[in-house]
């Protein structure tokens, strides 16, 4: 619906907006790419050294073509597609893609209209697009910004949430005139039609940080449906499970299975995993080894037959250096190079000279100097510190390549192998990589998996054709993929691609080598998936294949035949909280946007930001615990800024006139020790995000940040790139002062007047302040939900010390939702730039002061103020 003209002529004053001279074109970003922040070298400190940002000139109609390794430039006039393609060629594992997740034609669509509906001229986000680069940032910064088809090319800020410790209680639902303490009415609001944002959406965009896959060889693994990886996510080397885990074998009690990444509880300090068919190995920096799933042969080798859910130390065994698991057999090297087996032993592929299974780890006999193993199927192979090679257990397919098809139950020399520098087995067939880097292969050859292109199977190692430089192999049970650092790092595969294992974008078999992906730094397979990581300073995960049980970890059990990419963005919403289950009586449950990595009843650090944000507007006020959220009934929905689109596109694509996207990200400048920081639209992608995001109806909640600075500073660049620009028509939040009784609140004695700005001190962060500043609220004492994984019942934790621009942000977002939601009821719904008026000119003056942050909303008198 839209608000009666005379009613808004009547009863709402001129806003910013309207007051500004129509916009002929929308704002060019070219008058600043020489002097915005991150545009240019010496980059500061906090912007990304990988990752940045580029908006194409409109009217140079560049775009992308064509997907995966068939992706190319083109553009209106074809020299500038190879002027930028040339560019790109000069900084070796550089790539491009699209900003948006959405297509091309619905954007277009969406801005053409939106452009008739406000008589203005709309940003293009079409014309931006991602670029990734793992060295030389500054220089292709400079290159591109060079280019006259390039509006702004800058560096993806690493943004930091707009959070502060937490601690104090719900005074600021109170009315205006409450002799606790002026709030913003929330129970006014909220007895009206609608007045608990009915019909409104209420998306919290928080700062996003991603699961880092760390660089040793073994820090990733692929088994029979589920996958391995080590991870760095809060300082120390976690493991990450997804996928099947019918036998426990993500050591993850009580998940059926998982496509997106859990953490293992309780396994840290991990340098190496492995992962077979249904059970999980990790080897931890003390030598100890634990296991978990799958042990009815004694696998696990805790002296049992019995399936662990979760893992468990295998008793006795110390020192161990290296390890490998085959489907029903786990290996071990130790300190002193010799080699323990246990589990299964058919074919005497535990190498005691029996066939006999063992359930803890045994000696295998015979070996000294081994510096690592490999499992297959019913064999096993050592590799000797001279680059020789044993294997023993089941022949028939000339696996032990020994140049029989005889079974050896103790290790047997490999033929023709001394140069060997590891070694990888899988299913009946065996690959080597040598010191000159070239590739071996040897064993059962049905699908071609030996790359010779044949099917014919070899008792010998024969040398797999047309590789060089080869720095990473792994075996899959009958596939092979390769590592090379050639043309600046590849992934090469072969055999058996039913399932779109080889990821070179079909199903067809391949009996020889062939390119499928780049750039890559490990390569791992497993029985019909692959995952790799990326060469890049920043890697990330890829995988493709069979994803049945969700193994490729994309948030999805859609298998792919070329690289999709493993869900890294941590979740930062405990939505098992109590606050949150008990909606769905009401306005159902948090609604995730995108998939995120962990468990959704944790979020991605102790501390709850997310929770506590979503939990101020969003809370149950029906269910007889804890808090009321300002905005009970409004539809919740959740996202991370962990990608280059900064998860504002997302809210966006969700979002319709009258809903509400709360950005609660801000760029923090620490390390200059000013401890400075700015709402997040000095970025150039995310100012043409909020433009859109309000031209469509949508009011943006931006936090000012923490920084106790000021926007309105001539000599600050990044205040300047702000106020230099158009209003982005977003509502800008400080933090003020908290309601205090006789100068004492939850902070402690002596604080400031309510809603003065919160100044910088020991025990706050101050609010950055200015002209561009709308409205505050508070910046302390916001009581809210938390989450936190050492309480006895963690779904069920409040703070009374929500703080910084967070809370107030978190504070006003609903209360925007409040307000529409009436509007909603009567017809009547405000414009973005009608809200921030009327909470303007209605709200609770802030005191007097040299630092402006607005006044404190009220919402009875916005609402009154409007009509009824």
């Amino acid at each position: 619906m839209v608000v009666s003209m005379a009613l808004a002529a009547a009863a709402l004053p001129t806003s910013h907006a309207a007051a500004e001279p129509p916009q002929p074109t929308a704002f060019d970003h070219g008058i600043q790419k020489n002097t915005a922040p991150g545009t240019h070298g010496p980059l500061p400190a906090g912007f990304s050294r990988t990752e940045l940002t580029v908006k194409f000139r409109a009217d140079r109609k560049i775009r992308l073509t064509g997907d995966g390794r068939t992706r190319r430039l083109v553009a209106h006039d074809s020299r500038d597609a190879r002027i930028l393609q040339r560019i790109l060629d000069d900084y070796p594992g550089a790539t491009i893609r699209r900003m948006s997740q959405r297509s091309e034609t619905a954007i277009t669509a969406e801005r053409v209209k939106l452009e008739k509906n406000t008589k203005r001229a709309l940003p293009d986000l079409n014309a931006w697009f991602a670029v990734a680069v793992p060295t030389g940032i500054e220089g292709l910064l400079e290159d591109l910004n060079a280019l006259p088809s390039v509006e702004i090319a800058q560096s993806i800020p690493e943004l930091t949430p707009s959070s502060e410790p937490l601690q104090s209680r719900q005074l600021y639902r109170n009315p205006a005139n409450s002799s606790a303490g002026a709030g913003v009415d929330a129970d006014y609001a909220n007895a009206l039609p609608g007045g608990k944002g009915q019909g409104i959406t209420l998306t919290d965009v928080e700062g996003g940080t991603n699961l880092i896959p760390r660089g040793p060889a073994n820090s990733l693994a692929s088994g029979n449906a589920h996958s391995l990886m080590v991870a760095d996510s809060i300082g120390h080397d976690e493991v990450w499970a997804w996928g099947a885990n019918n036998r426990g074998q993500l050591g993850i009690s009580g998940v059926a299975a998982t496509n997106t990444p859990w953490k293992i509880p309780g396994l840290t300090n991990v340098i190496a995993v492995s992962a077979a068919q249904d059970h999980s190995a990790a080897l931890l920096a003390d030598g100890t080894v634990w296991m978990w799933g799958e042990n009815g042969s004694g696998q696990l080798g805790d002296s049992t037959t019995t399936d662990r859910p979760t893992p468990v130390q295998v008793p006795g065994l110390t020192g161990v250096t290296a390890l490998a698991t085959g489907p029903n057999h786990t290996l071990a090297v130790l300190g002193d190079g010799t080699v323990k087996a246990w589990g299964s032993n058919s074919y005497g592929k535990l190498g005691n000279g029996t066939t006999t299974n063992t359930l803890s780890p045994v000696p295998v006999p015979g070996l000294t100097d081994v510096t690592n193993v490999a499992a297959g199927l019913n064999h096993s192979v050592a590799r000797l510190g001279d680059g020789t090679l044993r294997s023993w257990g089941r022949g028939t397919s000339g696996e032990l390549g020994t140049g029989n098809t005889a079974h050896s139950y103790v290790p047997t020399p490999v033929s023709d192998i001394t140069d060997a520098d590891m070694v990888s087995a899988a299913g009946s067939h065996t690959l080597a990589l040598t010191y000159g880097a070239t590739v071996m292969a040897w064993g059962l050859n049905t699908h071609g998996q030996l790359g010779d292109g044949t099917t014919v199977k070899r008792l010998s190692p024969i040398t797999v054709p047309g590789l060089s430089n080869i720095t990473d192999i792994s075996a899959g049970s009958d596939y092979s993929v390769v590592r090379s650092a050639r043309a600046g790092t590849e992934a090469l595969a072969w055999g058996n691609n039913n399932s779109g294992q080889l990821g070179d974008g079909t199903t067809v078999k391949r009996m020889v080598p062939t390119v499928v992906a780049t750039p890559v730094d490990l390569v791992r397979a497993g029985k019909s998936h692959t995952v790799v990581k990326t060469s890049a300073t920043t890697p990330e995960l890829k995988a493709w294949g069979s994803n049945t049980n969700g193994q490729l970890g994309d948030g999805t059990s859609i298998s792919a035949t070329s690289g999709t990419s493993v869900v890294t963005r941590l979740n930062q919403w405990n939505t098992c909280h109590e606050e949150f289950t008990s909606r769905a009586t009401s306005a159902g449950p948090p609604i995730r946007l995108r998939p995120m990595a962990g468990d959704p009843c944790e979020s991605g650090s102790d501390q709850g930001h997310g929770t506590a944000s979503a939990a101020v507007g969003g809370a149950a006020d029906d269910n007889g615990a804890g808090i009321a959220g300002i905005a009970p009934y409004a539809k919740l929905q959740l996202n991370t800024t962990a990608d280059a689109a900064w998860g504002i596109d997302a809210a966006i694509a969700t979002s319709q006139a009258g809903d509400v996207i709360l950005l609660e990200i801000a760029k923090a400048y620490p390390a200059d020790g000013s401890g400075k920081w700015w709402p997040v639209e000095y970025y150039a992608a995310a100012y043409d995000q909020i433009v859109l995001a309000t031209a469509k109806g949508i009011t943006v909640v931006e936090a000012a940040g923490n920084g106790d600075n000021s926007l309105d500073d001539a000599n600050d660049a990044y205040a300047v790139t702000i106020m230099d620009r158009p209003d982005s028509g977003a509502l800008m939040v400080g933090a003020g002062e908290p309601p205090s009784v006789a100068g004492v609140n939850c902070a402690g004695s002596g604080r400031p007047l309510a809603r003065t700005p919160v100044v910088k001190s020991p025990t706050s962060l101050g609010s950055t302040y200015g002209s561009r500043v709308d409205v505050q609220g508070y910046g302390l004492c916001v009581t809210t939900a938390i989450t936190w994984s050492g309480a006895a019942e963690p779904n069920k934790v409040y703070s009374v010390n929500f703080t910084g621009t967070s809370a107030a942000s978190a504070m006003i977002a609903p209360t925007v939702a409040a307000l529409q939601g009436v509007m909603k009821a009567r017809g009547q719904l405000l414009t973005p730039a009608q809200v921030r008026d009327v909470l303007r000119s209605t709200g609770t003056p802030q005191q007097p002061g040299p630092r402006h942050i607005g006044p404190l909303p009220n919402l009875r008198a916005a609402i009154e103020s409007v009509g009824n």
